[in-house]
């Protein structure tokens, strides 16, 4: 189990078609929400080990980085926000309806970030980016899968998806031929229960 073979890479949001990577999720549960695993659909998810420290950049942590982390003030004020929307991007869903073409800007920033070199070696293995599939998930794409193993692999049998809504949705809303209500028995609102049909 690893990176799909390269005549098999499709486009991604940090690859160009042709080129392999290895996407990795944070957990089992993130993995399966990333790959929008269907009903009935097996699935197999491996555990991975790395062989060797790697570097990475870190998107999930733009937030927390400050003019005061020893950035140099001009840099920091000019770049942050492009650095956000740049790990905005890279984490959004893609859709079936997208175009290869959707993808590029953050391909060509991925490939700039891999070809980075300090003193002749390459500075970054990967990116770590959040997850927007799962809240508190997050996900690793590494440029080289040989600097990971697959130590385990499980198959799981999707026999049950539970979808959520936003809890204001408080009134019947109809969506062409679906009707959705909501249905309250003093649960809180945080966990809604809804019957569709």
């Amino acid at each position: 189990m690893g990176a799909p073979p390269i005549d098999r890479a499709s486009a991604g949001r940090v690859n160009p078609e042709g080129i392999s990577y290895l996407y990795l999720g944070a957990d089992v549960d993130t993995t399966l929400y990333e790959i929008r695993a269907g009903l009935y659909d097996f699935v197999t998810v491996g555990s991975f080990m790395l062989m060797e420290d790697i570097r990475v950049v870190d998107l999930t942590a733009i937030e927390n980085v400050s003019v005061f982390s020893g950035w140099d003030k001009t840099k920091y004020a000019v770049n942050k926000r492009h650095i956000e929307k740049f790990g905005e991007d890279i984490a959004k869903p893609m859709r079936r309806s997208d175009s290869i073409l959707d993808y590029l800007p953050t391909q060509y920033i991925c490939e700039y970030i891999k070809s980075i070199k300090d003193l002749g070696n390459y500075s970054f293995q990967g990116i770590k980016y959040k997850s927007t599939m799962k809240e508190d998930g997050f996900n690793l794409v590494v440029f080289n899968e040989k600097l990971l193993k697959c130590t385990k692999t499980w198959v799981y049998d999707i026999t049950d998806i539970l979808l959520r809504l936003p809890p204001e949705i408080l009134t019947c809303q109809t969506f062409g031929q679906l009707i959705v209500l909501p249905v309250v028995h003093n649960l809180p609102l945080q966990k809604p229960i809804f019957l569709l049909f």
